[in-house]
């Protein structure tokens, strides 16, 4: 019985406490400074070393937790310590991780290169997508 309490307590030692280690830990691991991770996810610096003080840390609203994993490639529910898994979207197929990293990084021609041959089979598939039937006609805009 002792040994498993020993055991928790160590795993829970090297595991990082609150969203400051979630934080500092993702930061280290992709290489980033406090800069970078303000730069990249918009978040006010003055306002990113609030979350990562070590001593009561600053809650984030969802919506800068939601910039915070973005720019740090990763989930809310990983900084919120839900998750041990880092990985932003760990059911996404290798195509559709791709295309988000493409559109992460303005890398238009990986996405055309993934997109256009796919929507030109789907077209080939299933000619009716091109055809105007069904389709309404669009309303005068009223005043003109």
């Amino acid at each position: 019985m002792d040994m498993i309490l020993v055991m928790e307590t160590f795993r829970q030692k090297e595991r990082p406490v609150g969203i400051a280690g979630r934080l500092k830990m993702r930061m280290e691991a992709l290489g980033m400074s406090q800069a970078d991770l303000a730069r990249k996810s918009g978040v006010m610096p003055s306002q990113l070393g609030r979350y990562l003080k070590d001593t009561k840390p600053a809650a984030p609203s969802a919506e800068v937790a939601l910039k915070l994993a973005w720019g740090l490639d990763t989930s809310v529910e990983y900084l919120l310590g839900v998750t041990d898994n880092p990985e932003p979207f760990p059911n996404m197929d290798s195509v559709a991780w791709t295309l988000y990293r493409a559109w992460q990084d303005g890398d238009i021609d990986t996405i055309k290169a993934i997109v256009l041959p796919r929507l030109a089979q789907a077209f080939r598939d299933n000619p009716d997508l091109l055809s105007d039937s069904g389709s309404e006609e669009t309303p005068p805009i009223k005043g003109k």
